[in-house]
């Protein structure tokens, strides 16, 4: 390789990273969109409405956490289907509940739809919810004995659970 072949790569080498600095900072570039986290929100509109009518529930975070010992992520400490709050009301009845951003409650997966639907089937008080409001509708239905079942997302996903396996 000739000395004009290593100045010439230099030189390429060096136009390369000047066009990728002048694309980074360029204002005209549209900023990436980001997510806002709209269940977080629903999370804390729901947690706050629950603390004030005195149940006991906690968030289970089920993302994946980097483990520095292992340099690996480990999985989440829920198993899939698991709700995003769980907890008992002030009488001791299970509390079970699906968390969605707002307007997303159709999106409950087949694992989320039979958790409930089984906790439900033993008496606990379980739903999807992405509000407050959806929440203190559902719970007075609860207490007033009507069929939870109902409320949940009508999916094709009745027809799948009650099935024969063959």
């Amino acid at each position: 390789m000739s000395k004009d072949d290593h100045i010439k790569r230099i030189e390429a080498i060096l136009h390369k990273q000047q066009v990728k600095a002048m694309k980074e900072n360029d204002p005209l570039k549209k900023p990436r969109a980001k997510n806002k986290k709209p269940e977080k929100e629903v999370e804390k509109e729901v947690m706050a409405w629950l603390k004030r009518n005195a149940f006991y529930c906690h968030v289970v975070e089920s993302k994946a956490v980097f483990s520095e010992k292992t340099g690996s992520y480990l999985h989440g400490q829920a198993t899939p289907g698991f709700p995003d709050v769980v907890g008992c009301a002030g009488d001791g009845t299970a509390v079970f509940i699906e968390l969605k951003a707002k307007g997303k409650i159709s999106t409950v997966s087949f694992k989320q739809y039979s958790f409930l639907r089984r906790a439900i089937e033993h008496n606990a008080f379980a739903c999807v919810t992405d509000s407050e409001d959806d929440l203190k509708f559902k719970w007075e239905c609860f207490c007033k004995g009507d069929n939870m079942l109902d409320l949940l997302p009508k999916k094709k996903f009745d027809e799948l659970d009650n099935s024969p396996l063959f």
